[in-house]
């Protein structure tokens, strides 16, 4: 690990605080992702989609979606956005029809439970 020279001790002290917090949010973002089975609970997986087709989506989800950029929660977009969204980056990522409807079930499903009332 590269030394932080040059800044003041409490300086020091607040770079590596920000960066601890930095990484505890992110994981934190990954632990939030709501598990197939809890959408299927809630009520919002389209009629037709199969949790298989959900838990490959989230598993894609969490290992193709942070490659390029940064990781996007389901509730950042409303579910009518994710489908354009996930087939632009789908493409992108050179995804085939199966993996992108497979992502698409999932975010669309997570968005719609993310704005439903907690139970």
């Amino acid at each position: 690990m590269k030394k932080i020279t040059g800044l003041p001790t409490g300086a020091r002290l607040s770079v590596l605080l920000a960066v601890f917090f930095g990484l505890a949010t992110c994981a934190a973002s990954f632990d939030s992702l709501r598990l197939p089975e809890q959408l299927v609970e809630r009520g919002v997986v389209p009629q037709g989609v199969s949790i298989e087709s959900l838990r490959r989506g989230r598993a894609l989800a969490l290992a193709e979606c942070k490659e390029c950029h940064r990781f996007r929660l389901p509730d950042e977009y409303p579910p009518g956005a994710w489908p354009g969204i996930v087939r632009d980056m789908g493409a992108q990522a050179s995804l085939n029809d199966g993996q992108i409807g497979d992502l698409e079930a999932y975010f669309v499903s997570a968005s719609k439970a993310a704005r439903l009332p907690p139970r």
